[in-house]
Protein backbone atom coordinates (compact mmCIF):
# COMPACT_ATOMS: atom_id res chain seq x y z
CA UNK A 1 0.00 0.00 0.00
CA UNK A 2 2.86 2.37 0.83
CA UNK A 3 4.58 1.71 -2.47
CA UNK A 4 1.33 2.37 -4.34
CA UNK A 5 0.88 5.66 -2.49
CA UNK A 6 4.45 6.66 -3.30
CA UNK A 7 4.06 5.70 -6.95
CA UNK A 8 6.92 3.20 -6.65
CA UNK A 9 4.93 -0.04 -6.77
CA UNK A 10 6.03 -0.95 -10.30
CA UNK A 11 9.69 -0.35 -9.40
CA UNK A 12 9.66 -2.36 -6.16
CA UNK A 13 7.16 -5.14 -6.83
CA UNK A 14 7.25 -5.51 -10.62
CA UNK A 15 10.92 -4.58 -11.09
CA UNK A 16 10.22 -1.90 -13.70
CA UNK A 17 13.37 -0.64 -15.42
CA UNK A 18 14.09 2.41 -17.47
CA UNK A 19 14.12 2.09 -21.22
CA UNK A 20 17.53 2.44 -22.85
CA UNK A 21 16.32 5.60 -24.61
CA UNK A 22 14.99 7.29 -21.42
CA UNK A 23 15.43 11.03 -21.16
CA UNK A 24 17.61 12.54 -18.43
CA UNK A 25 14.50 13.84 -16.67
CA UNK A 26 13.05 10.32 -16.67
CA UNK A 27 16.31 8.90 -15.33
CA UNK A 28 16.31 11.46 -12.51
CA UNK A 29 12.67 10.73 -11.65
CA UNK A 30 13.33 6.99 -11.66
CA UNK A 31 16.41 7.41 -9.44
CA UNK A 32 14.46 9.57 -6.98
CA UNK A 33 11.56 7.12 -6.80
CA UNK A 34 13.90 4.16 -6.45
CA UNK A 35 15.82 5.87 -3.64
CA UNK A 36 12.59 6.73 -1.85
CA UNK A 37 11.43 3.11 -2.01
CA UNK A 38 14.85 1.97 -0.83
CA UNK A 39 14.62 4.32 2.17
CA UNK A 40 11.19 2.96 3.11
CA UNK A 41 12.55 -0.58 3.04
CA UNK A 42 15.54 0.39 5.18
CA UNK A 43 13.26 2.04 7.74
CA UNK A 44 10.92 -0.90 8.19
CA UNK A 45 13.38 -3.81 8.23
CA UNK A 46 14.99 -5.04 11.42
CA UNK A 47 18.78 -4.96 11.77
CA UNK A 48 19.22 -8.72 11.30
CA UNK A 49 17.24 -8.60 8.06
CA UNK A 50 19.06 -5.45 6.92
CA UNK A 51 22.32 -7.37 7.19
CA UNK A 52 20.90 -10.04 4.90
CA UNK A 53 19.65 -7.61 2.25
CA UNK A 54 22.69 -5.30 2.28
CA UNK A 55 24.12 -7.07 -0.78
CA UNK A 56 21.13 -6.14 -2.96
CA UNK A 57 21.33 -2.98 -5.03
CA UNK A 58 17.71 -2.28 -5.93
CA UNK A 59 14.42 -2.16 -4.03
CA UNK A 60 13.09 -4.89 -6.34
CA UNK A 61 15.95 -7.24 -5.45
CA UNK A 62 15.26 -6.66 -1.76
CA UNK A 63 11.54 -7.27 -2.31
CA UNK A 64 12.23 -10.52 -4.14
CA UNK A 65 14.51 -11.72 -1.33
CA UNK A 66 11.91 -10.84 1.32
CA UNK A 67 9.11 -12.52 -0.59
CA UNK A 68 11.15 -15.66 -1.28
CA UNK A 69 12.35 -15.88 2.32
CA UNK A 70 9.32 -14.87 4.37
CA UNK A 71 6.17 -15.17 2.27
CA UNK A 72 4.05 -18.18 3.17
CA UNK A 73 0.65 -18.54 1.57
CA UNK A 74 -1.38 -21.49 2.75
CA UNK A 75 -4.50 -22.06 4.82
CA UNK A 76 -2.38 -23.52 7.61
CA UNK A 77 -0.04 -20.51 7.71
CA UNK A 78 -2.98 -18.11 7.78
CA UNK A 79 -4.62 -19.91 10.70
CA UNK A 80 -1.29 -20.17 12.51
CA UNK A 81 -0.61 -16.45 12.08
CA UNK A 82 -4.11 -15.53 13.26
CA UNK A 83 -3.66 -17.76 16.31
CA UNK A 84 -0.29 -16.16 17.05
CA UNK A 85 -1.69 -12.63 16.77
CA UNK A 86 -4.71 -13.44 18.96
CA UNK A 87 -2.54 -15.08 21.62
CA UNK A 88 0.33 -12.62 21.50
CA UNK A 89 -0.40 -11.13 24.92
CA UNK A 90 -0.25 -14.59 26.50
CA UNK A 91 3.09 -15.32 24.86
CA UNK A 92 4.76 -12.10 26.07
CA UNK A 93 6.71 -12.22 29.29
CA UNK A 94 7.48 -8.97 31.11
CA UNK A 95 10.97 -10.32 31.87
CA UNK A 96 11.98 -10.29 28.19
CA UNK A 97 12.65 -7.32 25.97
CA UNK A 98 10.36 -6.54 23.08
CA UNK A 99 13.22 -7.42 20.69
CA UNK A 100 13.51 -10.90 22.20
CA UNK A 101 9.77 -11.33 21.92
CA UNK A 102 9.69 -10.30 18.26
CA UNK A 103 12.71 -12.51 17.46
CA UNK A 104 10.92 -15.48 19.04
CA UNK A 105 7.83 -14.72 16.99
CA UNK A 106 9.89 -14.52 13.80
CA UNK A 107 11.61 -17.82 14.59
CA UNK A 108 8.24 -19.50 15.01
CA UNK A 109 7.21 -18.07 11.63
CA UNK A 110 10.38 -19.45 10.03
CA UNK A 111 9.63 -22.85 11.54
CA UNK A 112 6.17 -22.66 10.01
CA UNK A 113 7.65 -21.87 6.60
CA UNK A 114 9.85 -24.97 6.81
CA UNK A 115 6.72 -27.14 7.04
Amino acid sequence: MVFRAMGTYSIVIDGAQLAAYALNSEKEAYATMSQSAFLVLIQVLSKPILKKVAKYRTPHEIWCYLKQTYHVDSAFSFIHQMYAVCNMSQMFSTTQSINEFVDGYLKSSETLKAR
